[in-house]
């Protein structure tokens, strides 16, 4: 079952055109609009393939892996599937997280990104209704914008006229610093009505930036970073319609 806060968020948007304000959505992408868990599948196979002439119990643990993976199996982190089956070896590990951050950020693997479920049909939704669709993530704009439109334009959401799509530059390293300041100036570009996170940090910190939304936070993927989501903000586990 849906949340209704989904329905009351759209609901916002006539109203406002009315006022003749602009009224906009900003979403945020990985694990809120679309699921990463098939990216870190696809590394995780690659990687497992790249040690074929590693020899020992611990490298034919992790091959033997593979064939039963599915892309659930992956939550935040891209070592989770060696946790779960109880594979403990600090060399593996940090040889999977040096072959993932090389390729986690990157055009090439980000293409294989599933949109959540319900998301989009409701930014179709929302932008059909007359809301600006802002996409507002932390990719790195060098290393993902192609791979990101090409995503996006794949699973038919919406692009072009009454959309944009805000990636990180390179002089702001920071998630949630390069949100703030991006926050800021769509805050200017018209009256944000709801944005959707899966970060307590991030969305905690755009809530006093867009004080007239209606705040959400997406699914159960989260960063390890110990921050209690404010008390305003909307758990939702996907964009499902009740």
């Amino acid at each position: 079952m849906g949340s209704p806060h989904l329905v009351q968020a759209l609901q916002r948007i006539q109203p406002a055109l009315k006022r003749g304000a602009r009224p906009i959505f900003v979403f945020d992408l990985d694990s809120t609009l679309l699921d990463t868990g098939q990216r870190h599948l696809a590394i995780f196979r690659d990687f497992a393939a790249s040690t074929a002439k590693r020899q020992g119990p611990v490298w034919d643990a992790l091959r033997a892996l593979v064939p039963d993976l599915a892309a659930s199996d992956f939550g935040y982190d891209v070592t989770d599937p060696l946790l779960a089956a109880g594979i403990r070896s600090d060399r593996l590990e940090r040889a999977l997280l040096d072959y993932w951050s090389d390729r986690y950020f990157t055009n090439e693997y980000c293409v294989v990104d599933e949109p959540a479920p319900g998301a989009v049909s409701y930014v179709v939704r929302a932008h059909a209704e007359g809301a600006f669709v802002q996409y507002l993530t932390g990719r790195p704009e060098e290393r993902m914008r192609r791979g990101t439109e090409k995503t996006l334009q794949r699973h038919r959401f919406p692009t072009g006229e009454g959309t944009g799509l805000r990636l990180r530059p390179r002089d702001l390293r920071a998630d949630k610093d390069f949100k703030v300041v991006a926050g800021r100036r769509i805050a200017r570009q018209g009256e944000v009505v709801a944005q959707f996170e899966n970060e307590p940090a991030n969305a905690n910190a755009l809530i006093g930036i867009f004080p007239g939304a209606m705040h959400f936070l997406v699914g159960s993927v989260r960063s390890s970073a110990p921050v209690t989501p404010h008390e305003s903000l909307l758990p939702i586990p996907d964009f499902t319609l009740p």
